[in-house]
C-alpha cells in the first residue's frame, strides 16, 4: 500500500474497501480492480498464523501466579492523614 494523495477525482481507499467488502455496490472500475489486486498481494505476503506459538504463550501465562495489585490508601484515609496536622493545631489553640 503506497502513500499517495487523492485529489478527489478518484475514489478513496475507504470507498474502495467498502465496495470490495460489499458494503457499497461494486463496479467494474480499474481502481477497484487494482485495489483488489493490492489486497490479495498483501494477503499472500502475510505469514500463516501459527497456533502452536499462541498455545505455548497461553500456557506460560497460566503458569505464572497473578501479581497482587499494589495496596493504596483509600481517599478518605488520605484526606484524614492530610487533615491530622490541622486538627492537632486546632486542638492546641483551644
Amino acid at each position: 500500500m503506497s502513500a499517495d494523495f487523492n485529489d478527489g477525482r478518484r475514489p478513496s481507499r475507504l470507498e474502495l474497501g467498502r465496495r470490495l467488502t460489499g458494503e457499497l455496490p461494486a463496479d467494474d472500475s480499474p481502481e477497484l480492480a487494482a485495489y483488489a489486486r493490492e489486497i490479495e498481494a498483501a494477503r499472500a505476503a502475510m505469514p500463516a498464523f501459527d497456533f502452536a506459538i499462541l498455545r505455548a504463550k497461553a500456557e506460560r501465562l497460566d503458569e505464572r501466579a497473578p501479581a497482587a495489585p499494589p495496596r493504596t490508601r483509600s481517599r478518605w484515609a488520605q484526606l484524614l492523614m492530610g487533615l491530622t496536622p490541622a486538627l492537632v493545631a486546632a486542638l492546641a489553640l483551644l
